[in-house]
């Protein structure tokens, strides 16, 4: 995959998540992680343009969910925090995976992840 292929995906990816939800890539607190992850994922797999937007999606949600998490376990509760409203950015992801020509090769590549965020979102219902 080349480098300009990978950075287009990578800026499309942020820009969808925050015109559709609002959600600038600074206020994710692990990025450099995601953008980590992201490259991984989306260069060994040649994802579609499709899989990677999923794939910062779910990556997005994780993030946000571990730093809830990581505050909650710190007693700096967010009382204001409800997972009904960031639920949608792991839905669309969902879609976007179910759409994409690759999305069985993204959710296997990513089956630790799903699980991860599996537990957590149970831990919050």
């Amino acid at each position: 995959m080349q480098h300009n292929d990978l950075k287009r995906k990578w800026q499309l990816a942020k820009q969808k998540l925050e015109s559709e939800f609002q959600i600038p890539p600074e206020r994710l607190h692990l990025l450099i992680t995601i953008k980590k992850l992201f490259v991984k994922f989306v260069t060994e797999n040649n994802l579609s343009e499709t899989a990677a937007i999923a794939l910062y999606y779910r990556l997005s949600f994780f993030s946000i969910l571990l730093t809830v998490r990581t505050l909650n376990t710190m007693d700096m509760q967010l009382p204001e925090f409800k997972l009904n409203d960031i639920m949608p950015i792991y839905t669309e992801s969902k879609r976007l995976s179910a759409e994409a020509e690759d999305g069985v090769v993204l959710e296997q590549c990513i089956a630790s992840i799903n699980d991860a965020v599996d537990a957590l979102v149970h831990d919050y219902q």
